[in-house]
């Protein structure tokens, strides 16, 4: 019987596995249709290169703005819950794009609602992750790197296709097949298992900040983390309690445990016991949540080094993507050769995604963090001093340890480092760091650096900025390697002194 349960329990893992996977792949491959050939569709609808890049650069701008506004929405609605976030992005992307390909307008409303549509598209990203972390908490594991190398795969395949679906047909097909994406993504969102639990009686509903001490257990010196393996997280704790969906969308094993043994929060020093009634008491935990999430970010020094290396390396990595057709011809390609590598740049990334839990767990997460700062070192120098399209490709290969890694690494990092209430601002402000300004600056003023001085001058911004994201990088893991050796000597002598 045993033996039975386990299996099914495999069963059910592996389905779930399989669905996010598929949720990944088929937000990349309309992420492809929309915004990777932005620039072809755009044009078909009678846009200069120009406007294009008005459009799509305010579609950046309001994405900066529609993320944290969703996450703090998430933060005071728990009950809104991201899959429905999820949806409503979903079908608003879908139906401005419907009606932006099927629809006769102006120049002006196509900018709006390009600008709308990409937005939504963008925003969803961070909140596919929180997804991902939510199952983990509440025992049903899901490895989001080879879950989000599958969403590379997609976008490197629909790259190929896209592009020759374009030729034979018509710009107007990528409306199509993003619109078919999405309904098949929103299909698959409603198969999925909810993530949210009855809440135990006495179950806490928001993680408290941790102190230093609590801090200690990240990486390699603490439990499992939430991107690894949390089904001995829930199981240790005997239940599993379900926190607001705004907030990761389940509890932790400590609040599980505070469920258990019937625990509740202290009342503040000074008020006699039962001086505050029910509601004041809500009350007061309400108005501390609010920009209490913030205050918890602003306490993670590495973290935040992290995203702003991430930032600085998204910006000059976005000058090459974006302007790769320009630098290949520049050594000899054609267009041909600029797809092989797009592919290869987006398919090398699954390696890397898929090896993270295993990574983490042989090594520190600072260590790694120095190995993706030296990783986009050698990317993007040899992609600058390239003369030829093979030195481009080598170079574009080293996406895998470098964007490849970073991105589940981070991810997990997050839900690691960040209570509840402080995870779901933490992945938004990645997607801000990337998707975001990253994209916004990295195309300005790559073009502009182009039109005015030449390609150099823009393989020049390139480098210096390479060079300051891989130092942010090293120096946050060296100060990260640093926090996980006093982690684990104080876990020692709690240890030594319990005994």
């Amino acid at each position: 019987m045993g033996a039975l349960r386990r299996g099914v329990r495999g069963s059910a893992r592996e389905s779930l596995q399989v669905r996010y996977g598929a949720l990944q792949a088929l937000y990349y491959f309309g992420t492809c249709a929309l915004g990777g050939f932005a620039a072809i569709f755009l044009g078909y609808k009678g846009l200069s290169n120009s406007l294009i890049g008005v459009a799509t650069g305010a579609s950046c701008i309001l994405s900066v703005v529609l993320m944290p506004a969703i996450s703090m929405l998430l933060e005071r609605k728990p009950g809104l819950g991201i899959p429905r976030v999820v949806r409503s992005l979903t079908l608003g992307s879908v139906a401005c794009y419907v009606v932006l390909a099927l629809a006769p307008l102006p120049t002006y409303a196509v900018i709006v609602l390009f600008a709308i549509a990409n937005a939504m598209s963008l925003a969803i990203a961070p909140f596919l992750s929180q997804l991902a972390m939510g199952f983990n908490r509440i025992g049903m594991p899901i490895n989001f790197g080879l879950a989000r190398g599958m969403g590379s795969v997609s976008y490197a395949v629909g790259a190929v296709g896209l592009s020759r679906l374009v030729e034979l047909s018509s710009p107007g097909v990528l409306a199509g097949l993003f619109v078919l994406s999405g309904v098949v993504l929103l299909a698959v969102l409603a198969s999925m298992p909810t993530c949210e639990a009855p809440v135990k009686a006495g179950a806490v509903q928001a993680k408290e900040p941790r102190s230093q001490a609590d801090q200690t257990l990240g990486s390699t010196g603490r439990a499992p983390a939430a991107c690894d393996s949390a089904e001995g997280m829930a199981t240790a704790a005997g239940t599993v309690v379900d926190a607001p969906a705004g907030d990761a969308l389940g509890a932790t094993a400590g609040d599980a445990l505070d469920a258990t043994t019937g625990g509740a929060p202290e009342a503040p020093a000074g008020d006699a016991p039962g001086e505050l009634d029910a509601s004041h008491g809500a009350k007061g935990r309400h108005e501390d949540e609010r920009g209490g999430a913030f205050r918890e970010i602003l306490r993670e020094r590495v973290l935040l080094m992290v995203l702003a290396g991430f930032m600085v390396a998204f910006i000059a990595c976005n000058c090459l993507s974006v302007y790769l057709i320009d630098i290949v011809v520049n050594v000899g390609g054609d267009t041909s050769m600029y797809g092989v590598a797009i592919f290869c740049m987006a398919a090398s990334e699954l390696p890397a995604m898929a090896l993270v839990p295993l990574l983490r767990r042989r090594f520190s997460t600072g260590t790694l963090f120095m190995v993706v700062g030296a990783a986009y070192l050698l990317r993007n120098m040899i992609v600058v001093c390239a003369t030829s399209v093979p030195m481009v490709f080598i170079g574009l290969l080293f996406q895998s340890t470098s964007y490849g890694l970073l991105t589940p690494l981070l991810t997990c990092y997050i839900a690691e480092v960040c209570s509840p209430r402080s995870e779901m601002l933490g992945q938004t402000l990645l997607s801000v760091a990337t998707t975001g300004v990253g994209a916004m600056v990295g195309t300005v003023c790559g073009g502009v650096l182009q039109d005015t001085y030449g390609i150099q001058a823009m393989l020049l911004f390139v480098a210096v900025a390479t060079v300051a994201a891989a130092f942010m990088f090293f120096v946050a893991g060296a100060r990260a390697r640093r926090e996980e050796t006093v982690r684990q000597e104080g876990a020692v002598r709690r240890e030594e002194a319990t005994c």
